[in-house]
This record gives C-alpha cells, sequence and structure tokens, in this order.
C-alpha cells in the first residue's frame, strides 16, 4: 500500500507541557485497517541514538482523509543542538506496517529557540585517574 501525509501544526515551536495542535491530511491506495499519530522525540550524534514516544493515537481511518488533533506535551527533554548529542522533536503517521507516512519537525521549548551548546574551552572539573597506584 502506497500512503502518504501532510502534517500541519499550529506553530514550529511549543512550550513544555504545551500542547501540540495541527491537522493531518492523508491519501492511501486502499482502507488501512489502522493509522497511528505518534508524538516523539529522539538523540542524533555520537553516542547511542535513542527515541521516546510520548503519545500515540490509533485509529481506524479512511483511505482519504482529514483529522485535527490536539496532544498535551511532556516537560521534557527540551530541544537542542550539542557537539556531542542534539535532541528533537516531531509528530509521524503511521500505517498498520509501522512504516511512516508523513513527518513534521517541531521545537520543544521554554522560548521557542533551539539553544546550541559550545564547546567547553577551560572546564572547571579535573581530570581524574582511577584504579591502583602502584607503591
Amino acid at each position: 500500500m502506497t500512503a502518504a501525509a501532510i502534517i500541519e501544526l499550529e506553530s514550529s515551536s511549543f512550550q513544555p507541557h504545551g500542547v501540540l495542535k495541527g491537522t493531518v491530511r492523508w491519501q492511501r491506495s486502499e482502507r488501512p485497517p489502522s493509522l497511528e499519530l505518534r508524538v516523539f522525540w529522539m538523540t542524533r550524534g555520537r553516542g547511542t541514538e535513542e527515541v521516546g514516544v510520548v503519545s500515540a493515537v490509533p485509529g481506524r481511518l479512511e483511505a482519504d482523509g482529514t483529522a485535527e488533533f490536539s496532544i498535551q506535551l511532556p516537560g521534557t527533554p527540551w530541544s537542542f543542538n550539542g557537539q556531542l548529542i542534539s535532541v528533537s522533536w516531531a509528530v509521524e503517521l503511521v500505517d498498520d506496517q509501522g512504516e511512516p507516512c508523513g513527518m513534521e519537525s517541531f521545537v520543544l521549548s521554554p522560548d521557542g529557540n533551539v539553544p546550541s551548546l559550545g564547546e567547553v574551552s577551560a572546564p572547571k572539573s579535573k581530570k581524574k585517574t582511577f584504579g591502583f597506584q602502584s607503591r
């Protein structure tokens, strides 16, 4: 089954504990058993990449349709860009096979901005060595 979805959000940024509002429009070649709208955060960078789904709204839907949604957001994690890792947020529509049909990114931040964390040029912590010392 081919699927396509367009997700339109009321804004590109939302506050912690705010409400994510938008509209999703989809088209499929045939009526799907189900579609699911998911809100999630993801990490990207040098470490292990993680995904945390904070909301999943299932539904039996027609082959073509439009639906408005309103989903309560959590307080954390806030969006940020760092040299080692970044956290970003998105909402996506997936089909009954778990295949994404459409996705839209957004920012979760108190002021609507994504802070960029720079390099620490003079860390205050001291380098420590662990292990046994020879006598």
